[in-house]
C-alpha cells in the first residue's frame, strides 16, 4: 500500500524537510467587533486589519453578525488584488438576520490553503502586508447591531 506525505511531513524518498508554515506554524489572528449602526449606507467599507501576503488564511475563520436589515450583504476580501479581490472571500454574506458566516465563505476548496496573495488574485508576491474589508452591499444598514469578525492564519 503506497504511502502519501503532506507537505507538513518530511519525505523519506525525497529528504526534503517539512515546510514549518504546514507543519508547526503557530496560529496568529485578527478580530474585532464593529458596532454597525443605521447612518452605514452601500459601498461603505470597513477596514478589518492588515494580513501579511504569505500567510495562509485557516477555515475556522467567522463572521458572527446581527440582524442589519433587509437584504443588507457585505463583501469581504482585499483592498487591491486581481479580479473581484474586494469580495475574494465572502461574495454578498446575507446580513439581514443575525447568523454566522464561514470566513473564508467564497473561496473554493482548491484554494484552501493557498498564500493570501494567491487568494487576492495577486500574479506575485507582493511581500508586504494586505489590507482585509468588508464592503456594504446590497441595501443600507437599517437596524443597529454587532458584526464580529475573527480571521485565523498562519504565516
Amino acid at each position: 500500500m503506497p504511502t502519501f506525505y503532506s507537505r507538513g511531513i518530511q519525505n523519506p524518498n525525497t529528504a526534503k524537510s517539512a515546510l514549518a508554515i504546514y507543519a508547526s506554524s503557530p496560529v496568529r489572528g485578527m478580530q474585532d467587533a464593529i458596532s454597525m449602526t443605521t447612518a452605514m449606507v452601500v459601498n461603505d467599507v470597513i477596514e478589518f486589519g492588515m494580513i501579511p501576503s504569505s500567510a495562509i488564511l485557516l477555515p475556522t475563520s467567522t463572521i458572527v453578525h446581527a440582524g442589519l436589515g433587509s437584504s443588507v450583504t457585505m463583501n469581504v476580501g482585499f483592498a487591491e488584488g486581481g479580479s473581484g479581490f474586494a469580495s475574494k472571500l465572502g461574495s454578498a454574506l446575507a446580513l439581514a438576520t443575525a447568523g454566522t458566516k464561514a470566513g473564508l465563505a467564497a473561496v473554493a476548496t482548491a484554494d484552501l490553503g493557498k498564500p493570501v496573495w494567491q487568494i487576492a488574485g495577486f500574479t506575485a508576491d507582493p511581500r508586504r502586508e494586505i489590507k482585509m474589508q468588508g464592503i456594504i452591499t446590497g441595501a443600507n444598514v437599517t437596524s443597529a447591531g454587532v458584526l464580529f469578525y475573527h480571521y485565523q492564519y498562519v504565516v
